[in-house]
């Protein structure tokens, strides 16, 4: 069968060596894998057919500047997901990552999402009770208190419910 496993730094150099350059950064050449949130990103198994499954990036970021602690994510002064060039990734938490988006100007706050929520609850409500059920039970059933219950009753949600009109 196989000759001997490759280290991580043999993985990473190869990895470096046929990355495609792309202005200042070198993109992973791998087919990406799409993740939970329909993003792209790349993936190399070290350690063989029962061995671990790293993101190409953090893998080049421990093998290069030093190994990483499982809570610290591989983070891009590009923005490039694809980019694996050593120069442009630093380590860093979620906090980090979330505050580097929001310093570049990249956090896009959704003004829509607060009224769709409401028009929502407002029609499950009224769906709810239509059905008949009591208030208690449709607190309990959509997690909500009488009070805010009696807001959407008395119409303090209701304009969400025909916006567009």
């Amino acid at each position: 069968m196989g000759g001997r496993a490759r280290t991580t730094e043999e993985i990473v150099d190869d990895l470096l060596r046929k990355a495609i350059p792309n202005g200042d950064c070198l993109e992973c050449h791998l087919r990406p894998s799409i993740d939970r949130e329909g993003r792209e990103r790349q993936y190399v198994s070290v350690g063989g057919r029962n061995g671990k499954k790293w993101g190409v990036p953090r893998l080049v970021l421990h093998v290069k500047k030093g190994p990483l602690a499982p809570d610290v994510w591989a983070l891009h002064t590009c923005d490039n997901t694809k980019c694996i060039n050593e120069d442009h990734l630093f380590p860093g938490t979620a906090q980090d990552n979330t505050n580097d988006m929001i310093a570049k100007g990249r956090k896009v706050d959704d003004p829509t999402v607060g009224p769709r929520r409401r028009a929502q609850t407002a029609l499950r409500i009224f769906t709810l009770t239509w059905e008949g059920l009591s208030d208690d039970e449709i607190c309990n059933k959509l997690l909500i208190g009488r009070t805010t219950l009696w807001n959407y009753r008395k119409g303090g949600y209701s304009e969400s419910i025909f916006a567009g009109d």
